[in-house]
């Protein structure tokens, strides 16, 4: 408005000059004038545009930016579902499967085939702990969790019942098969020695595990087996047949 005010006030006194060149000045500032509105319109419009580019930019970049703070929190909790499961699921300090994790797993398994189990304790553990110290004693128990591990098949299942007492699934494997296992087994914690503690050997007791029968029952042989083992001197294998 303020420029059209400009260019009418310009036309009344183009109307009342007698002077031509001050006529032609006036034509001059009136086209100046009219050309400045001209831009001043052309640059509105183009901060509206940009204004549209920024403003829609922003909203592109908040949008992804939301996006990806889904992401990562979704990416988070799964992450952290998975440690707990773990967690649930592992022996804290030898990292195969705790009792719970093995009992139930032995125990789905065995509902599709019949295997063996081991039952192991590690001889005189507790000097280790009263000559060494819990510090060397845990690593003797995660010595023989490794040195098990390496030692069993893929389709095996370890686990640390407690304390110093581990238990093996063997999936089709009848008792004979077993023993051969655990005398495997047997002979690879006995040598070589430990570190910090030396010799360290364990006793087996074994038996069979029928397919779909109780776990208890036959934990129980196992444990028999096991405690025959210890009788006999430690540091040896005994199994009990179904």
């Amino acid at each position: 408005m303020a420029q059209w005010r400009g260019i009418v006030a310009l036309s009344q006194a183009y109307q009342v000059s007698p002077s031509p060149i001050l006529r032609r000045r006036l034509i001059e500032d009136s086209e100046a004038l009219i050309s400045f509105r001209n831009l001043s319109a052309d640059f509105v419009d183009d901060l509206k545009s940009i204004k549209t580019m920024v403003f829609g930019s922003l909203a592109v970049f908040a949008v992804l930016l939301l996006l990806c703070a889904v992401i990562l929190l979704v990416v988070n909790q799964v992450g952290v579902r998975g440690r707990l499961e773990v967690m649930a699921h592992q022996d804290r300090l030898t990292g195969i499967s705790n009792r719970e994790h093995f009992i139930h797993t032995s125990k789905r398994a065995n509902h599709a085939v019949a295997g063996a189990l081991l039952m192991i304790d590690i001889d005189h553990f507790k000097r280790v702990n009263d000559r060494f110290g819990h510090g060397v004693g845990d690593g003797v128990l995660k010595e023989v969790a490794a040195r098990l591990k390496a030692e069993m098949r893929q389709m095996d299942l370890l686990g640390r019942i407690g304390g110093e007492e581990f238990a093996v699934w063997l999936p089709s494997l009848d008792v004979p098969g077993a023993l051969l296992v655990a005398e495997r087994l047997r002979r690879a914690i006995e040598a070589p020695d430990f570190p910090d503690a030396g010799k360290v050997t364990i006793s087996v007791g074994v038996s069979g595990w029928p397919m779909k029968s109780e776990w208890k029952a036959s934990y129980h042989r196992a444990d028999r087996a096991l405690y025959q083992a210890k009788a006999a001197g430690r540091n040896v294998c005994r199994s009990v047949e179904v």
